[in-house]
């Protein structure tokens, strides 16, 4: 998902190409709007917590995980931020990537513990 150096991963070249292309739809047709949306969370021992806040990771500000009849599992307290473009989502990406557990593993070395979903929504 992050890629290293000068290859910046798949969240970056996806970001890059729906804002390329919602651009593009716009300047075809000026009555086009759209709205992107990110959210960051990660899910640590079958808890969540929400990566884009103040604080985020393990350990600060546990959300609930609730099933939803039709909708399926929701996490409860995780907010959507709105974002104008792909620098910013980008920028909040690698703040959520930061905040991510880590802990010593078997082997000595510092690793993520925790596996991380990262959603985009664009209407």
């Amino acid at each position: 998902m992050q890629g290293r150096g000068a290859d910046g991963g798949i969240v970056h070249l996806i970001s890059d190409n729906i804002f390329n292309l919602l651009e593009e739809k716009r300047y075809q047709n000026h009555g086009f709007n759209f709205n992107v949306k990110i959210r960051h969370l990660e899910v640590v021992d079958e808890e969540a917590f929400d990566l884009l806040q103040p604080g985020g990771g393990h350990g600060y500000n546990k959300n609930n995980v609730r099933f939803h009849e039709w909708e399926g599992a929701q996490v409860q307290g995780i907010k959507w931020i709105p974002v104008p473009s792909a620098h910013q989502l980008n920028e909040f990406f690698s703040g959520g990537v930061r905040n991510r557990t880590q802990r010593i593993n078997e082997f000595g070395k510092m690793s993520e513990k925790a596996s991380q979903l990262f959603q985009i929504e664009v209407t």
